[in-house]
């Protein structure tokens, strides 16, 4: 699947558009489920990005961490 939203992002980061280097964009799930690997719920972000996405719903790395 990531081939196909590298595709639909154009090697680049969804939310901010970086593109330096596509081998560390990451696949992030939208709903928080690493089982739901459909194209919807897939996002290219740059790892800046996709530890904002964690850190601003407090998942992954950031569960249980007081604000």
């Amino acid at each position: 699947n990531k081939e196909l939203i590298r595709k639909r992002a154009n090697d680049s980061c969804e939310k901010c558009g970086w593109n330096k280097y596509y081998d560390i964009l990451q696949a992030h799930h939208i709903n928080r489920n690493r089982n739901d690997n459909s194209l919807g719920n897939l996002l290219l972000l740059c790892p800046t990005c996709h530890q904002v996405e964690h850190y601003l719903e407090q998942t992954g790395i950031y569960i249980n961490m007081s604000k």
